[in-house]
């Protein structure tokens, strides 16, 4: 499935230095997310994601706040590049027996069409008290407590990162990116 995306994303988004490095980097992260099954993971992987295309000068933003599509609505993170939306956890969520296509740039890589999900939406009741809390803190303070590595999410940064050629230290890049904050959006 990730060849169909990926050659989605090649059709709509044709290669420049910013595109390849945003592709590379996105594609990446979405194989992690299913090579590891790592479902409900949107926190983890857009504080990853952020790390890795801010590392490559790219001007991502960690987004959380509600999404919807329809009468579903959930509380989710996502990466915003000049107000487009990347979000790669979308595929793996929560949600028992609904998965939707990632999204590249505001494209849904399953058709090519805009996505229909609506980020930011305000149709529901607010972020819970876990997203509350998860909005609340520096990116970096959530990278450091992430259990599942000896480094946190910061170790799997690294390890991302060396899977692309990307040389990541991860002192420096605590010290350039752990203060960043979510901007929420609703």
């Amino acid at each position: 499935m990730n060849k169909i995306y990926q050659s989605t994303a090649n059709s709509l988004y044709p290669d420049s230095p910013e595109t390849y490095r945003l592709k590379k980097t996105y594609f990446n992260v979405l194989s992690y997310i299913h090579e590891n099954d790592w479902q409900g993971a949107c926190h983890a992987t857009t504080a990853i994601l952020y790390v890795l295309l801010r590392e490559q000068g790219l001007e991502a933003v960690p987004c959380l706040g509600e999404v919807s599509q329809g009468p579903i609505v959930f509380d989710h993170s996502w990466i915003e590049i000049d107000s487009k939306v990347l979000d790669a956890a979308v595929s793996k969520s929560l949600i028992q027996g609904i998965s939707f296509p990632p999204v590249f740039l505001d494209s849904n890589l399953l058709t090519g069409d805009r996505s229909d999900l609506i980020y930011g939406s305000d149709i529901g009741r607010g972020l819970d008290a876990q997203a509350q809390a998860i909005a609340d803190m520096p990116i970096g303070l959530y990278m450091d407590g992430f259990p599942g590595h000896p480094e946190g999410l910061w170790g799997i940064a690294k390890l991302l990162g060396k899977r692309q050629g990307l040389k990541l230290s991860l002192v420096l890049a605590k010290s350039k990116w752990g203060k960043s904050n979510w901007v929420v959006r609703s």
